[in-house]
């Protein structure tokens, strides 16, 4: 990932540590949406890819307002799918699960990549193989909550 991309993720999830997630937006109502969200304070947000044409939307937010937030693609499962999150412009993936070869691939693409982990071991190896940040899963710790929220070594 690149230095400057995930300073941008820090410092949007520094205005409001949450990530919106649009599950179901459609292209024609992103931008809407978008800017909404934007004068309510949120910094960073996900279009899962199992919502109807998600790449279009992720391409419609990094154009119109990438400059003003973190956009992004839930639901990255292989590294086809951080391709053509790349191509559409996002800037971070989030996955549900740690895949070490879509974390490889989200940062080499010089996006953040955040998988989904439900162990402590878990995190650390997302950490090791490059995420930027994990999200426990529900159910998982407090403790194990603030060890994913860990900033990644440079």
């Amino acid at each position: 990932m690149s230095a400057d991309t995930l300073a941008r993720y820090e410092a949007a999830l520094a205005e409001l540590p949450l990530v919106a997630i649009l599950r179901g937006i459609t292209p024609q109502e992103v931008d809407g949406v978008a800017e909404v969200l934007f004068e309510a304070g949120w910094r960073v947000l996900e279009v899962p890819l199992n919502s109807p044409q998600p790449l279009d939307s992720i391409a419609r937010l990094a154009q119109r307002m990438g400059e003003r937030l973190v956009v992004g693609a839930g639901t990255v499962l292989d590294v086809a799918s951080v391709a053509d999150v790349a191509a559409a412009g996002g800037q971070l993936v989030l996955s549900p699960n740690f895949n070490p070869a879509v974390v490889t691939a989200t940062r080499a693409a010089g996006m953040v990549s955040v998988p989904g982990v439900q162990t402590a071991t878990e995190c650390f190896a997302a950490l090791e193989a490059g995420a930027g940040r994990c999200a426990a899963g529900a159910g998982v710790g407090l403790l194990l909550t603030r060890a994913c929220w860990i900033a990644a070594p440079a």
